[in-house]
């Protein structure tokens, strides 16, 4: 083992929690023997070394909903390197709209039967003449359709049906850009379709690496009282850009319930082939 690895500082806050958690003490050795196997196993690193029964948990269940569609993802050639937008096809956004939350959009385009997860924004507190000014003026897409969930609400608790969707479409009446809201669909519902559509999930990930990042660390909730995962998302920053992704594949399904998509598959492991 190396004398030279450092522990950084999100590793001394892993140890300073399981300290706390287990009530126990860890050497130096035994937290720069953990930093060593972090180097070489990476987000693995739990499912073989697990520090509380959480993490055994985690190692022998699908608790993480999308990590291994997004190692498969990398393992495919599917996060590029390299501009995957097409400028002569149109770009759809999906919003998940936060109240005391992020506030993520998912810009995708949906072409010869590739779903292309070319860009994404995050922010929090702002209002619908903030976001619609950026989509049309530093986000400057040719724009077919802007997705809004159905459950998103304002500070004041009006539903997006009588607030966003109306504000929306003030701001863009002046285009041809349509806005629509998401059907009401149960959650589990939209997050196996998400992983149905994932192999056919291009990224470019020079842009949306961060968002990737996160949909990896979407999870589920762990009971103490019954000692397992339930079915049931855990809540944390995480969601927000796993929501955002899960609509536009919700989105990806209105789009193509619209037209034509016979000999989509195909055209999509055409596509990955020709890429080497």
């Amino acid at each position: 083992m190396s004398g030279k690895l450092r522990i950084s500082q999100d590793q001394v806050e892993y140890f300073d929690k399981l300290e706390e958690k287990l009530n126990i003490t860890l050497t130096h050795g035994q937290r720069k023997w953990y930093c060593y196997q972090q180097s070489i196993l990476g987000e693995k690193t739990k499912q073989e070394f697990p520090s509380t029964v959480e993490e055994s948990f985690l190692a022998s269940s699908d608790a993480y909903y999308f990590q291994q569609l997004v190692h498969d993802a990398y393992q495919d050639n599917r996060c590029l390197n390299y501009n995957i937008y097409d400028a002569l096809e149109s770009v759809y956004v999906a919003m998940d709209i936060g109240v005391n939350d992020l506030t993520v959009m998912t810009f995708f385009q949906v072409v010869h039967g590739e779903i292309r997860i070319i860009d994404y924004y995050a922010d929090k507190d702002k209002g619908v003449e903030f976001y619609a000014r950026f989509l049309l003026q530093d986000k400057n897409y040719l724009y077919n359709t802007i997705f809004l969930p159905h459950d998103a609400a304002r500070r004041d608790n009006i539903v997006v049906e009588n607030t966003y969707e109306r504000d929306f479409k003030k701001h863009f009446n002046h285009t041809s850009v349509r806005i629509k809201v998401l059907p009401r669909t149960d959650k589990n519902i939209n997050i196996q379709n998400t992983k149905l559509k994932f192999s056919r999930c291009v990224f470019n990930i020079n842009k949306v690496k961060p968002l990737l990042d996160h949909v990896l660390k979407f999870r589920k909730k762990w009971s103490e009282q019954y000692g397992r995962y339930l079915d049931k998302e855990h809540e944390d920053i995480n969601c927000d850009y796993a929501d955002s992704l899960i609509y536009a594949m919700q989105a990806v399904t209105h789009i193509e319930a619209l037209g034509d998509v016979s000999g989509a598959l195909k055209k999509h492991r055409r596509a990955v082939e020709s890429r080497g």
